[in-house]
Formats: C-alpha cells, sequence, structure tokens
C-alpha cells in the first residue's frame, strides 16, 4: 500500500491504494480531477494518455507520491 496525493492548485486529498491493482486513471476519478482538461504530473512527470491505465507499479511506483493536476494559462499580454 502507497499513500497518494491527488489535487490541484487549490485542493488535495489522501488515499492508501494498493500500488500492484489501482490504476493512475481510478485514483484521479476517486479524486475529481478532470484528467482530460488539465495536465496532470505524477512525481513531476508528466502523465500522458497511455499512462492513464497503468498501474502504479506499472509506473515505476513503490512509495507515496503526489499525483497533481495544473492548468497551463497564457500570460494576459
Amino acid at each position: 500500500m502507497i499513500k497518494v496525493i491527488v489535487g490541484s492548485n487549490f485542493t488535495q486529498k489522501s488515499f492508501d491504494v494498493d500500488e500492484s491493482t489501482t490504476t493512475i486513471r481510478s485514483v484521479l476519478e476517486q479524486g475529481n480531477v478532470d484528467y482530460n482538461r488539465f495536465t496532470c504530473h505524477l512525481n513531476g512527470d508528466v502523465v500522458t494518455s497511455d499512462k492513464l491505465d497503468k498501474t502504479f507499479a506499472q509506473a515505476g511506483i513503490y512509495e507515496d507520491c503526489y499525483l497533481m493536476s495544473t492548468t497551463k494559462a497564457d500570460s494576459a499580454m
């Protein structure tokens, strides 16, 4: 079991998951993160669409981690 902290700039939630059976997509959905609109990062690495259905173990994550979404905003100028 690992602890995954899921969130965005505004909210964060923590989930204990089995890294060998839980997918990245399922944790994002549990955390109500819209992974279609925002860029998601798993411990700083970009989560691409081909990684969403991998388990944390398949993604090389065996310890507690951060799964965060960020909004790419253009400058107002």
